[in-house]
């Protein structure tokens, strides 16, 4: 549906085959909350760059699935080497390839970095795989805004330095490799495709800002299984690696501050929901520490 709304008639075969992976690398056993039933609640009918980024954002999720799907793997092998205990982008990749460094200028990587899966890692990969494997049928543009939607997830980062917060910094180089690789968009355009980014960020962290508590807390105990592995096994774990989690969850919401949660890119959202997000996060967040 996503392809055909971008004037694309998609090959069947091909669908299928790509619908396949993504359904298989996000019902991995590890995963509780980031499954294929979190595409539907981000998938946006009515436009196909945010479809795209839904099907795609969480395909990659290193550190939960300890490594990835055959397919997945065989689609990143040529960008990607292992450097001791973590990952790292390969030293060299062919200046003709278009979809690499797309994607890596929309993330500000370039190759031979080192990829943390808390600086987005998970979600430059998993940006690259749709990038990889939609070049040449999706326009080069809206592969461009669906890959800056799905880079806008990486979650609860801060101001840097500079006092520039992360949707002003995805705006400068969006800009730039606009310029770099000839796309021609407007100074209009690039602005519309920031928001269009803020607003799909702030859906995939909605659940802070849920107006149940309840379901705000049943979400965050789903966190659980998936950072960590000894709670898969029913009845095999033990209390200390229980009180573990627990205390590490504690530890996660203590530090998140509301304002790295939610953000807002020229008077988008409105100041009035932003601030309304603002606030029931605070609240939400002061209730799981409890």
């Amino acid at each position: 549906g996503a392809l055909r709304q971008l004037g694309l008639e998609p090959d069947d075969h091909a669908t299928e085959r790509i619908g396949v992976m993504v359904n298989r690398a996000m019902s991995a056993q590890q995963r509780s909350f980031h499954t294929p039933e979190h595409i539907f609640d981000l998938a946006d009918p009515e436009d196909p760059h945010i479809t795209l980024a839904a099907l795609f954002h969480d395909l990659v999720y290193y550190q939960v699935d300890r490594g990835f799907s055959e397919e997945i793997a065989d689609l990143l092998e040529p960008y990607i080497v292992m450097n001791g205990d973590s990952l790292a982008l390969r030293a060299t990749i062919a200046d003709h390839d278009r979809a690499f460094h797309g994607c890596a200028a929309v993330f500000g990587f370039h190759p031979g970095d080192t990829l943390s899966p808390f600086g987005g890692l998970n979600e430059f990969l998993s940006a690259l795989v749709m990038d990889v494997l939609l070049e040449g049928t999706v326009d080069d543009v809206d592969l461009l805004i669906a890959t800056a939607c799905i880079e806008a997830t990486i979650p609860f980062r801060p101001a840097d330095a500079e006092g520039r917060r992360p949707p002003e910094l995805l705006a400068h180089r969006l800009a730039a490799t606009n310029e770099q690789f000839g796309l021609g968009l407007s100074e209009d355009q690039l602005d519309r495709a920031i928001i269009a980014a803020v607003s799909f960020a702030n859906r995939d962290v909605r659940n802070f800002a849920e107006d149940d508590v309840a379901r705000f807390l049943d979400n965050t105990w789903k966190l659980l299984p998936e950072s960590n592995p000894t709670l898969r096994f029913r009845g095999l774990y033990t209390i200390d690696a229980y009180a573990t989690a627990l205390l590490k969850m504690h530890g996660f919401l203590r530090s998140l501050k509301p304002d790295t949660v939610f953000h807002q890119y020229k008077g988008a959202p409105s100041p009035e929901d932003h601030d309304r997000l603002l606030q029931l996060a605070t609240r939400n967040l002061g209730t799981g520490r409890r």
